[in-house]
C-alpha cells in the first residue's frame, strides 16, 4: 500500500498544492515551523480520520479560510487505486468519502490504509501518563482488528452510561441500584474482550521490540520489554470475565461513593522497561528515543504481519538526537517495503549528503512557509 498523490487546500499553513510521491522514501527538509509536520498530519488524517496531535478540526483550517480539503490517492498491492476525500467546513462539519462513496462511520476506514507515526509527541508514550500508552495500544489494536475497535467503542459507551447510574446512586437515588447490575454485565463482556486482545498485542510486541532495540542501541545487552498492567489478574486469559467480575464487586462500594467506574481497561497501564529499570522513571533521553523507534518499528511489523499490508511510515524529525551512523541503522530498519515520509531540518540535509540512502533517493522536497518545492534531479 502506498500514497501516490495528495492534494491539500487550506490545511494549516500549507499553501494549496498537489504532491506526487515516491512509493518508497520521501524526504521533506526545512527549518522548524515551516509546515513539514503539518503535511504528515494531513496524511495521517486520510488514513485514520483523526490527527495524531489530538487537535480539533477547526484548528486545522488555514487562517482566514472557512474550510480545508484533502484528497489522497492510494495504490494497493494489486495496483488498484483508492481515493479518499476529506473535507471539513465550519458550517458543514466533517465529510469523508472513499472511492466516491460517503463514509458515515469513520471507524470503518481504520485499518484500510494502515499508518505508523513517529514524532516528538511520542515521548508521552514512554514518559507521560497512562492514557498516552493506552492511546498507542488502542490505535495499533484498532488498525489490526475492526472487532477490537467495535468492542472498545461499545465499552467506552457502557462506561459513560454506568457512570451516570453511579452518579445517581451517589446523589441518593436508590432506585438506580437495580440499573447498575444490568450495566455491570455489559461492562464485563466488552471489557474482557478488550483486555484479552490487548494482552495478545503486548505478547506480539515483545516478540519484536527486543531485536530492534539491540540494533538501534548499538548492541546493548539490556532487554527492552513492555508489560501489560490491567486492573485485574490475567495470568489465565480464559478466566478474565470471572476475575473482572470479582474486581468489580470489590470496588462497588467505592464506586458508589465516587460516582465513577474504577475498574476496567479504561484504567489500564503498560510499563516499558530497559533491563529491570522502568523506562519512565529511570530512562535517559537517548534510551527513550531508542525505545520509541524500536516500538514503532515493531508496530509497523506487527501491522504488516496481521494485515498482510505494509503500513505507511510517517517519521517526523527522525534524525533529532541521532548521530549519522545510528540514523543509517534506523533507516535500514524502516527500509522493508513500507512507504516512508521523513521530515528533517536543513542542517540534517547537509549532513545526510554523505550517506548512500539520501543519494539514492530521488524524491526530496524543501519547504518554506508552507510551500513545498521538489528538488530537481541533479540539483
Amino acid at each position: 500500500m502506498h500514497l501516490s498523490s495528495l492534494c491539500i487546500d487550506s490545511f494549516r499553513n500549507i499553501e494549496k498544492q498537489h504532491f506526487q510521491f515516491n512509493s518508497e522514501k520521501n524526504y521533506f527538509f526545512g527549518d522548524n515551523a515551516q509546515g513539514k509536520t503539518n503535511l504528515l498530519e494531513a496524511i495521517y488524517l486520510l488514513c485514520l480520520c483523526k490527527s495524531f496531535r489530538s487537535a480539533v478540526d477547526q484548528e486545522m483550517i488555514q487562517m482566514g479560510k472557512e474550510e480545508y480539503k484533502l484528497n489522497g490517492r492510494f495504490m494497493d498491492a494489486q495496483n488498484i487505486e483508492h481515493e479518499v476525500l476529506f473535507h471539513y467546513g465550519q458550517r458543514e462539519g466533517k465529510h469523508i468519502s472513499l472511492d466516491g462513496k460517503p463514509i458515515y462511520q469513520y471507524s470503518s476506514l481504520v485499518g484500510q490504509f494502515p499508518v505508523v507515526i513517529l514524532s516528538v509527541a511520542d515521548y508521552d508514550i514512554t514518559h507521560g501518563p497512562p492514557q498516552q500508552r493506552r492511546r498507542f495500544i488502542n490505535i495499533l489494536s484498532s488498525q489490526c482488528s475492526p472487532r477490537y475497535l467495535s468492542d472498545l467503542k461499545e465499552y467506552e459507551r457502557i462506561v459513560k452510561q454506568r457512570n451516570k447510574v453511579l452518579g445517581s446512586i451517589q446523589s441518593g437515588k436508590r432506585y438506580a441500584e437495580s440499573e447498575l447490575e444490568v450495566w455491570d454485565e455489559q461492562l464485563l463482556q466488552k471489557g474482557a474482550a478488550v483486555i484479552m486482545f490487548r494482552h495478545q498485542i503486548v505478547v506480539e510486541l515483545n516478540q519484536l521490540i527486543q531485536n530492534y532495540y539491540r540494533i538501534i542501541a548499538w548492541g546493548s545487552p539490556d532487554i527492552f520489554s513492555v508489560t501489560y498492567q490491567p486492573r485485574i489478574d490475567i495470568l489465565h486469559p480464559g478466566d478474565v470475565v470471572d476475575q473482572f467480575r470479582m474486581a468489580l464487586q470489590r470496588s462497588h462500594k467505592l464506586e458508589k461513593m465516587r460516582g465513577m467506574t474504577l475498574v476496567g481497561p479504561h484504567r489500564d497501564d503498560f510499563v516499558f522497561k530497559i533491563g529491570e529499570r522502568p523506562l519512565r522513571n529511570y530512562g535517559s533521553r537517548g534510551e527513550h528515543k531508542s525505545a520509541l523507534i524500536s516500538l514503532k518499528a515493531a508496530e509497523a511489523t506487527l501491522l504488516r504481519q496481521r494485515l498482510q499490508v505494509s503500513p505507511l511510515l510517517l517519521l517526523d524529525d527522525l534524525y533529532a538526537e541521532l548521530d549519522r551512523i545510528r540514523g543509517e541503522k534506523v533507516m535500514d530498519i524502516f527500509s522493508d517495503g513500507s512507504q516512508c515520509f521523513i521530515t528533517a531540518t536543513s542542517f540534517d540535509y547537509a549532513a545526510l549528503q554523505t550517506t548512500q540512502a539520501i543519494n539514492d533517493q530521488k524524491t526530496q522536497f524543501f519547504v518554506k512557509q508552507g510551500i513545498f518545492t521538489l528538488k530537481n534531479n541533479g540539483s
